[in-house]
């Protein structure tokens, strides 16, 4: 049954005509708002499920270029004055340790993600389905990613603890402070391991809401992949988002722009050949 007036265009190419208000489908049900709504977080759910996985692995972060976690920039100084003091190789192991660190608290981190997910409201749900290739996996970031922060905090306290990583940063403050007339160090390394294990994760969430949007076969729900399949043709009137209803027209029009350039090409083609056909005959008849 219809949930008010939250209903999304009817599927196009469909045979038959589309349901009337009032009626009734699985067809029409899957499109309701609510219904994508729930299946977005399925999607997210899916994808975070992936992510956790793909970060847990050995090397899952030191390993990726993309989410390997560096020496702290704003301890540049101090990695310079170590490299002078022979301590490459300390300095290193640090950077391998951290790595390792948030490379065991990740598995921890899924139960809170999905947790976020399921609180999620998607007031703007066009603006998601049309926008960016990674636009579910932005929203949820720029609704969550401060809570997870907490929480995640002390998950991610006890892995540098366990992996040593902050005593060994102790050992390495203390010769750098060895050398004469430096600053003393005020780094939060607890803050600095949850920002980048947090951002790791969702770099790789991002990239596999894009491969499910771009290969929905990839999707292991049947709804997922159902979503994504249809997702052009999904937008919802109830949205009073005029930056949605623009792309909303834009895309409309961008296909009833194409359809319209491809039957004025037919139609120009047959002119011309036409006015070849005229010339061909002409010529001839003069000869």
């Amino acid at each position: 049954e219809y949930m008010g007036t939250s209903l999304a265009l009817p599927l196009m190419g469909c045979c038959g005509s589309s349901p009337k208000a009032g009626e009734a489908s699985e067809s029409s049900d899957f499109l309701s708002k609510e219904k994508v709504g729930a299946i977005l977080k399925k999607a997210l759910n899916e994808s975070i499920e992936f992510a956790v996985k793909q970060v847990s692995k050995a090397g899952g972060f030191a390993k990726n270029s993309a989410i390997a976690i560096p020496w702290p920039p704003e301890l540049a100084k101090m990695k310079k004055a170590l490299l002078k003091l022979g301590l490459e190789d300390e300095v290193l192991e640090f950077v391998a340790r951290l790595n390792k660190a948030a490379e065991k608290a990740a598995p921890q981190a899924s139960s809170i993600f999905v947790d976020a997910i399921m609180e999620l409201n998607f007031e703007r749900i066009d603006s998601i389905l049309h926008g960016e290739a990674n636009a579910a996996t932005t929203f949820l970031r720029e609704r969550t990613l401060e809570p997870l922060k907490v929480l995640f905090n002390p998950i991610v306290d006890e892995f540098l603890e366990a992996q040593s990583v902050t005593g060994m940063l102790d050992d390495l403050i203390d010769a750098f402070n060895s050398i004469p007339f430096v600053s003393d160090i005020d780094f939060d390394l607890s803050t600095y391991a949850v920002t980048k294990a947090l951002d790791g994760i969702f770099v790789v969430l991002a990239e596999r809401e894009a491969e499910l949007r771009s290969s929905p076969a990839l999707a292991k729900s049947e709804d997922v992949m159902k979503l994504f399949n249809t997702i052009d043709d999904l937008f919802f009137d109830s949205s009073s988002d005029e930056e949605d209803n623009k792309k909303k027209a834009a895309k409309k029009g961008a296909k009833g722009a194409k359809g319209t350039a491809s039957k004025g090409a037919k139609a120009a083609a047959a002119e011309a050949s036409d006015a070849d056909g005229a010339t061909v005959a002409s010529d001839a008849s003069q000869a």
